[in-house]
């Protein structure tokens, strides 16, 4: 789970909206729920938790509501240019 309020501060934005289906496959070129985070139809800033750049791989969204593609993680912030900050909810 992602905290809005931490990726506001991490993204430097007083508000952040959350994009309607149609407005996230639009930008993206891909459906929600398999939104990968890389090949996006236009250029977009990527965040990633920094927890997870002590995982060796991850699983994203590959394309579609019913495929998960595996990357390297070290391959995935090389590859999107994420911006990497603690944007975790935590418990």
């Amino acid at each position: 789970m992602v905290s809005r309020h931490k990726l506001e501060t991490c993204a430097g934005r007083r508000r952040l909206t959350i994009a309607s289906e149609a407005e996230a496959e639009g930008a993206t070129g891909f459906p929600t729920g398999g939104i990968p985070p890389l090949g996006h139809r236009k250029r977009l800033l990527v965040y990633v938790d920094v927890h997870l750049t002590h995982m060796n791989h991850v699983w994203c969204g590959g394309g579609s509501r019913t495929r998960l593609v595996r990357l390297n993680t070290k391959d995935l912030l090389r590859l999107s240019h994420a911006n990497v900050c603690d944007i975790a909810v935590t418990s």
